[in-house]
Formats: C-alpha cells, structure tokens, sequence
C-alpha cells in the first residue's frame, strides 16, 4: 500500500476528542446562558425598581462574577484537554516516524500552549461581558426615555425591560482580526477547535525536529475552502531546511490552518518523498499533482461558497396547507383601526434556518446513511464512556498520566470487547483481578504513585494488556494454542543466535546490585535501546527492559529473563500470560528491539489488533 495512503484517517483518536470536547465548550456556553438569564429575569422581576443605578451597579457585578465562573469552566476545560490530545499527535509523530513510543510530549511547551488558550479565553469571556453590559445600560436608557415621555407605569416599564433583555439576540457579535463576524457560541466552538488543533499540531511538528525529520504533507479533508485546497497533499517544510519546498510558515500565511480549519500533517520520510513526490514538494498523482492544481481564487470561492450553501437549500420544503376559498356572497368585514406595526426583532440570522428532518414517509434513510447515523450515535456513546472512565480514574486517586494512559488504551476496539476495568488504587503491587462469581467487574490494582514502579503509566498499560488476553485469547483454547506456538517459535530462534550460551539470556532482577555482569544480552539490549548502560537507565527505561525480561521469562517458564519466580509461570502465569501482556505493551509503544527479540509474538497481536479494528 502507498505510506500515504495508509495515513488519510491520521490523528483520528485525538480529532475524536478534540470534537467531543468542542461539544462540551457549546454546552458550558449554553448553560451559562441559561443561568445569566435567570439572572437577569430575577432583576428585572426582584420588585425594585429595575432602572435604579443602584440596582444596575449590583445586576453588573452579578454578570461579572457570572462571567468569571464561566472563564474558570472554560480553562478547566482546556487544562484537561490540551495535554491529552498533545500527547496523542506525540504517539502519532512518533509512530509515522517508526520511532518507539517512549516518554511524554515536554510538559514546559504543554504549559505555553495553556497558557496562550487562558489568555484567549479570558479575553472571549470579558467581550461576552462587555456586550452584555453595554446591552443592557441601553435597553435600560431607551426604556427610561420611554417611561418618561409617555407616563407609563412602573409595573409596563418593567415588562417593557424585561422582554427588550430576554428576547435579546444570542450572537452578541465578536469580529476578529480578519474581519469575520461570529456569534458568541460559535466563536467559543471555533475557539475550542482551533487552540485544541493547533496544540496537536504544534506538538506533532516539536515531535518531528527533534527526531530529525523535516518534511510533512498536509492532509485531504472533504470540502476544503480554496485558502487550504491549494495546499492539500503536497509537502511542506517544518523549518525551512530543507531546499525546494515551501515551509509551514509560508501555507500559514497564506491561509491554511485559518479558525476552524481541521487539517493535519503527516511526516513523509526520504523514500516516500522520492518515490511519490516531485521536487518542490507535489504529489505525482491524485489532488495538487502537475496538472490537476487546485485553485485560490474569486471563482473558486464561488464555488465553494454554493457547494458549503447546497445542503440547505436542497432540503425539500414542506407543502404549505392549501388554504379555504372565502365565499364569494359574504361582505367584507368592516376596516378596523389600524394598529402601527411591530417593530422588526433586533437581528436576522445570517444563515437560513435549518429545515427539520424529512419524515420517513417522504423520504427512507438508505442502508449507507443509517450505518452513518448509528456509527455517529456509537462513537457518541464511546467517548462519553471513556471520558467518565478517564475521570473515574483521577476521582479514584490516580494521576492524569495514569488516567491518559488507560483511557489511550481504551479504544473504539476495546470498547467493543466490553466496559472498562475498574481501577483500584493500592499499595502492595501491580495486577488485574479477573471477574468472577464474587467480582461484578474487572479490577486493575495499581500504586497511586506514578513515579513508583507499581504505579507507572507503563505499568498501567501493561496491566491493561491482561484485560485484552481475558476479553478475546483465553476465551479461545486454539487462539491460546497459536500463541504458545508463536511464543516456541521465538524461544527457537533466541536460543539459535545464544550459539549454545544460553547463559548471556538469565537475570535475577531481585539481586542487588541490579547491574548484571558485563557482556550479558541485557547489557547489551540497554546499550542498543537506550545508548547507556543498564545501572543508568530511568524508571521508564528500566520497565522497558523489564518488560523484555518478562516476556522471555514467562515463555521460558522462568529459566531465563526476569520479573517472576519460576512457581508463578507454571501456575498463575502459565499460557505465557506475561508475554502476551508485554508484547502488546511493546506494540502500542512501537518497540521495534521487541519485534526484533519476539518478531512470532509480536506478528500475533498486530494480527489481533487488526481484526479488532473490523
């Protein structure tokens, strides 16, 4: 397959979670809404006199506190997900790159990049206040000038205010920089798509400099604007390094990437390059290949603004009922006095309104759309889920890089298999306790100190890798027998590169000091995976290594390798249940010394990870 292709539904995890999150900046906006309003309502209905300048002075205040707590819900929000979709263009950058996924995205640039979406967000929540204030001083001055040049009463000039105040237009308008009109609730949606966008974005870029690689694509999305089509599929240059193509900076400019835009990159590498792209950087075939360039200009805005306009318009509009024929012998009614006219509301929309659903008697939802809709409604009930079990976690006392990293565990094809495990949070150990008679669920038992080796993001997923054997290969005697099988085939092959020195393969980790003897193949392994020898490794590093450790203990019953005693393989950990959790742990972290080590084991779980995804 084209290493292009391969990458058209890139960042999909973390797209996924941007979308839901913008979902729920809508939903905070909304509710604050609702609770303003109330506010206002109780005002103008408190029995004082609602015009008074004392009361406007307190109604204000009320708005500013009101306001100051819808800041906070908003950079709450950000707080949590800035990190989480960060840390999956980070994995992403670095499985494109064929890099093992080790370690975190740098939390100092994590910080800026939360630091640069509060100082939007606060500057979002004071203009809301400010058009809300404004607002109200004038509908309270017209109201006044109203009440005292016709007489009205107390009791109508507070009616007056109050319906002026409700029925108030929703889009208290923002223009931005390039001129763009938004209405509040959809400036706080592009808002959240765009800080959120550019996070992930800005990491995946980070992720690549520092692994050396300069190139990236920009990706295809369905109906781009002209500013982003010409720029869709051909490549770009991270730092400007690299002669013949144009740099990220320069698409920037130009518009790509503008508010709202939902394109990514993905890293192409020297090969790929050569082999599909021309020098300056366009594809040889498909959109924005010689011959086939989009365009940037009046026309083509034309037509994408009539293809953006077309659903709208094209919904069928419901039959209006005929009305009745007036008799022709009855006289006309007498003229009433004329009453002057209704003054216009204060704002149109923009846009027309969205017509309502065809009922299915006019129209039946084809076998394409219904999948469509029930994927949608799937998806919706699968970030919901994993959102609360993220959350559950932390609530339970574990940390955001432990909740982060079980909640990327649990996928959509996880979520398949069954409801998340509960997570307990303990000392004395790492394990999961399987479900039975007496356990109504699943239990994965960690340390609460991440920093423990217990209690290590690692060790998470590496316990969440026996909740994957219990759901689909000890459920299976023959899927059992094929990776007993695969895991032979590998000890084979590891005893033939020992050359009959089987010793270079043996570790008891619980020996002190922890370094074994110069020339062993754990020295070695160190020396090729982490560039230093095994007495300098990290905590991370150091479960890594033990993580290889442990698979080849557990298919060698505990003669070799480490991490068990021997009592346990042939009884708890018979089925090679450790090496079917380690090398899934190796393949989420795209451990190529693993698939080295392991390549039988390691082919079983892509395997099996594939036909999950169907």
């Amino acid at each position: 397959m084209n290493p292009i292709a391969k990458t058209l539904d890139q960042h999909k995890q973390a797209n996924r979670s941007i979308q839901a999150t913008v979902g729920k900046m809508a939903d905070i906006y909304r509710d604050a809404r609702e609770r303003l309003n109330a506010k206002l309502q109780k005002h103008v209905l408190s029995g004082r006199d609602p015009l008074e300048g004392k009361q406007l002075v307190k109604l204000i205040e009320d708005l500013s506190n009101a306001y100051a707590k819808l800041e906070e819900a908003f950079r709450k929000e950000f707080d949590r997900a800035i990190p989480y979709v960060a840390e999956g263009y980070y994995f992403d950058a670095l499985k494109d790159l064929g890099k093992t996924v080790l370690g975190k995205p740098d939390t100092a640039k994590i910080d800026l990049m939360k630091r640069d979406a509060f100082a939007h967000v606060a500057g979002m929540t004071q203009n809301m206040l400010k058009t809300d204030v404004a607002f109200i001083r004038q509908a309270s001055a017209e109201v006044f000038r109203v009440a005292s040049a016709t007489g009205i009463t107390r009791e109508e000039a507070t009616q007056a205010l109050l319906a002026k105040i409700l029925g108030r237009p929703e889009g208290f308008r923002f223009v931005d920089a390039g001129g763009r009109t938004w209405s509040n609730q959809a400036y706080c949606e592009m808002l959240s798509r765009t800080v959120l966008l550019n996070a992930g974005r800005q990491t995946y870029f980070d992720t690549c400099a520092e692994n050396g690689e300069d190139v990236v694509r920009v990706t295809v999305s369905g109906n781009p604007c002209p500013a982003c089509a010409v720029w869709e599929n051909r490549l770009l240059s991270i730092s400007g390094a690299t002669k013949g193509l144009p740099t990220v900076e320069q698409a920037t400019a130009a518009g790509l990437c503008h508010p709202n835009c939902t394109h990514s990159f993905v890293a192409v590498g020297e090969f790929a390059r050569s082999e599909d792209f021309t020098e300056d950087g366009r594809p040889k075939t498909g959109v924005n290949s010689p011959g086939k360039e989009e365009k940037n200009d009046p026309e083509a805005w034309k037509k994408y603004r009539q293809s953006s306009a077309k659903p709208a318009a094209s919904q069928p509009a419901k039959p209006k009922p005929a009305k009745p024929a007036k008799p022709a012998a009855k006289p006309a009614p007498a003229a009433k006095p004329s009453k002057p006219p209704e003054p216009p509301p204060v704002e149109q929309p923009e846009l027309p309104l969205e017509l309502p659903e065809p009922s299915p008697a006019v129209r039946k939802e084809t076998p394409e759309e219904h999948r469509a809709r029930r994927q949608a409604q799937w998806e919706a009930a699968y970030d919901k889920r994993r959102d609360a079990w993220h959350q559950s976690i932390i609530d339970a006392g574990g940390s955001k890089e432990v909740a982060g990293e079980l909640a990327d565990a649990y996928t959509p094809e996880m979520a398949k298999l069954g409801k998340p495990p509960k997570i307990v949070f303990e000392k004395g150990g790492a394990f999961l306790r399987p479900k039975n008679g007496k356990m109504k669920s699943y239990e994965i038992h960690l340390d609460p100190d991440a920093s423990s080796w217990d209690g290590h993001p690692l060790t998470a997923r590496h316990e969440f890798g026996h909740w994957l054997d219990h759901h689909t290969r000890l459920r299976d005697q023959g899927r059992i027998d094929d990776f007993n099988a695969a895991a032979a085939a590998d000890w084979k092959a590891l005893k033939k590169k020992a050359n009959g020195n089987l010793k270079i393969y043996k570790e008891n980790l619980y020996v002190t000091p922890y370094d074994p003897p110069e020339g062993t193949y754990w020295q070695e392994a160190s020396q090729t995976m982490f560039g230093k020898p095994m007495k300098q490794l990290n905590l991370a590093e150091r479960k890594i290594l033990r993580q290889h450790q442990d698979a080849l203990g557990s298919i060698t019953n505990g003669n070799y390798g480490g991490g068990h005693t021997k009592g346990y393989y042939k009884g708890d950990g018979k089925n090679n249940i450790e090496a079917f959790a380690q090398a899934y742990a190796a393949y989420c972290r795209n451990d190529e010394q693993f698939r080295l080590e392991f390549p039988n084991m390691t082919a079983y779980i892509e395997n099996l990870m594939k036909g999950l995804e169907k």
